[in-house]
């Protein structure tokens, strides 16, 4: 795929997946809160990575996206905004910043890329899922929309929502930990990593 217009760069992503299902179809829900840095603020539009993925929902600050376009060959998704948007939300910070919220959805693959889904079998012989990432080299678009391109270096925070008897795992330390009481779901929030690639 081509690189990706750097009218806006990230800078930090808040990432949360609210829903996982470990069972057919196998379907995940979340969402991102992407800090951008704003080089151009008279485009518009913010393409990101973005590769079996669908967004559900995009916007910045109250204002929403016009539309969503999708290529397929460029494995891009392309967010417009109304006229104005980014030049507005910009200058409204001192440092020509802005955070993008979008909320999305996938599908658990069982090709070993991006978020999918792993086989194994449990202590009492019974065959289960689990799922987990693999985003190198360019991988983390399978999983969320970002800008996944080696140079582009971003801090990362994320959360996950699993089912009650599940546990989450990440390669930071564990800041916080939520035990939904009717669901008995638990909301576990990770450290943020240091600057690093999708």
């Amino acid at each position: 795929s081509s690189r990706l217009p750097t009218n806006v760069v990230p800078t930090h992503y808040d990432l949360v997946v609210t829903t996982v299902a470990l069972q057919p179809p196998f379907l995940y829900t979340g969402k991102v809160k992407i800090s951008l840095t704003v080089n151009d603020p008279q485009s518009d539009q913010i393409t990101l990575h973005c590769l079996e993925v669908s967004i559900a929902d995009a916007h910045i600050g109250t204002i929403r996206n016009t539309s969503i376009s999708y290529n397929v060959a460029n494995e891009s998704c392309t967010m417009e905004f109304p006229p104005g948007t980014i030049l507005s939300a910009s200058a409204s910070a001192s440092t020509s910043t802005l955070d993008l919220d979008i909320a999305f959805m996938g599908h658990l693959n069982d090709q070993m890329h991006g978020f999918y889904r792993a086989k194994y079998t449990a202590a009492n012989g019974e065959s289960k899922f689990m799922a987990t990432t693999q985003h190198e080299p360019t991988d983390a678009r399978r999983f969320f929309p970002c800008v996944d391109e080696p140079s582009a270096k971003a801090t990362f925070q994320t959360s996950v929502n699993v089912p009650a008897g599940l546990t989450a795992i990440s390669n930071t330390n564990i800041i916080e930990t939520v035990t939904n009481s009717s669901s008995g779901s638990i909301f576990t929030k990770f450290g943020k990593t240091p600057k690093m690639s999708t």
